[in-house]
């Protein structure tokens, strides 16, 4: 794909609750999200080397005709997971996306993502009081201790910073 018109194509246009139109890309995806063979501009400036990439980036650096930093992403503020339109699309940082999606209110009542935060959790309930003090006092490294207690890294490190408490309710904040 080289141009816009070529993108729009191969979408199906709709006319969206909210007044504006999507563009539904009907081609390949990855995990939902539209991807596209496009001219990338981070590695070519001139435009000449394509490569598959996420839509929403191909989109917008085809209408910005600037390479998109490192440290941006290009989400769709309608929160179609396949909307291409670029009147949808916008770029900031993985903080402003939070905060857009947060105020959006799109997520607030997902069963799915209800789910998925109850089983996030299980890790941190197979800890007990005693394991957790150990874990804030030992000398070993994060890895040993995660294959000893059967938990990711990053749940030791949350108890050996103190953003885990070993006791959860009201007395949560007092041990340390």
């Amino acid at each position: 794909m080289k141009t816009l018109d070529d993108i729009k194509g191969r979408c199906i246009l709709e006319e969206g609750n909210d007044g504006r139109e999507h563009w539904t890309w009907k081609g390949g995806t990855s995990k939902g999200a539209p991807s596209i063979h496009a001219p990338n501009l981070a590695l070519d400036p001139a435009g000449h080397t394509l490569t598959v990439q996420s839509g929403r980036r191909a989109v917008w650096q085809m209408v910005t005709g600037e390479p998109i930093p490192d440290d941006k992403i290009v989400y769709a503020t309608c929160w179609r997971i396949s909307c291409l339109n670029p009147a949808c699309l916008e770029m900031g940082t993985w903080h402003r996306y939070g905060r857009a999606l947060r105020k959006s209110g799109v997520l607030v009542g997902n069963i799915k993502r209800i789910l998925a935060a109850h089983r996030g959790g299980g890790a941190m309930r197979k800890i007990t009081p005693e394991m957790a003090r150990e874990i804030m006092h030992s000398n070993e490294t994060q890895t040993a201790l995660a294959r000893r207690y059967q938990v990711t890294r990053r749940t030791i490190y949350r108890y050996r910073n103190g953003r885990q408490s070993p006791i959860g309710g009201f007395f949560g904040g007092l041990m340390r």
